[in-house]
This record gives C-alpha cells, structure tokens and sequence, in this order.
C-alpha cells in the first residue's frame, strides 16, 4: 500500500455522497476542521498519526454499534427496516474500514520511520481518553465519564 496525503478527491465524496442519497440518507460533507486546543505533537507527522489513529477508531466503534442502533431504532421507534440501511450498511462497511485502517496505521508508521516505542506513546496520547464522548458530547461530558467533574 501506498501511502498518499489526503487531497480533497472530489470523486470519491460525489461517490459517497450519491450513494448516501441512494440509499435515502440524508448527509452533509463537511471536509475542513479548525485546531481549537493546542496541538501535543512536535511535528505533522506526529499528528498525521494522531489523527489517523482517532479516525481508525472511529471506524471500530461504529462497525461494533451501528446494527444495535438500527435494531434500538426498529423496535423502539418502529421505524422500517428499508429506512435504516445506511446503519446497516456502515455497520458492514465499517468492519472492513477498520480491519483495514490497523494495515494503514501501520504502514504510516513504517513509511514515516517511527520507532516502536515512539508510535506507541503517540496512540497511548491520542486515545488516553474518549475521543467519541469529547468531540461529540464536549470537553466536560467527558471529564464527567471520567468522574473528574
């Protein structure tokens, strides 16, 4: 695998995009982030890890939890089956993204020459607290799920 720095690829967002709307999903691309905290990384290839890292678990935590959403969102909320199969879809989709994204990480962190202890101290940092609860639910939601609130 080649490892390429992310441009906007115009064909694949058209792609992901028509295929959201294929499958009746509503979705917006947003392809663009402000840096709000300070950033902990020494250089852009520590924090090209650090966020490849945060997005390949992403990419786990939804393979594991999307196909118990569609079934909390059936049952509880009756809605039809044929209306969640963008949670169905991503939930096997994304078991494949994140199988993938650990070969990705690796091959990162060989082509950009990390030592083993170095890379490991880099994920330890980026995943040291939940990334989902705080870039979704805030800063102090997660310092509460940690009881420091």
């Amino acid at each position: 695998m080649q490892i390429v720095p992310f441009t906007g690829n115009r064909e694949f967002i058209v792609e992901h995009l028509s295929r959201a709307k294929r499958f009746h999903c509503p979705c917006t691309a947003v392809f663009e982030f402000d840096v709000t905290e300070p950033l902990l990384s020494g250089s852009l290839r520590e924090v090209g890890l650090s966020a490849l890292v945060e997005i390949v678990g992403f990419e786990y935590m939804l393979s594991r939890v999307l196909s118990r959403i569609a079934r909390f969102l059936q049952g509880y909320r009756g809605i039809e089956e044929a209306d969640l199969i963008w949670f169905t879809h991503h939930s096997e989709v994304d078991i494949i993204h994140a199988e993938e994204g650990l070969d990705t990480i690796e091959n990162y962190v060989s082509y950009y020459g990390f030592d083993e202890d170095e890379a490991r101290d880099i994920i330890d940092a980026a995943l040291r607290e939940n990334v989902f609860i705080k870039r979704y639910f805030g800063v102090e939601a997660a310092a509460k799920s940690r009881s420091m609130v």
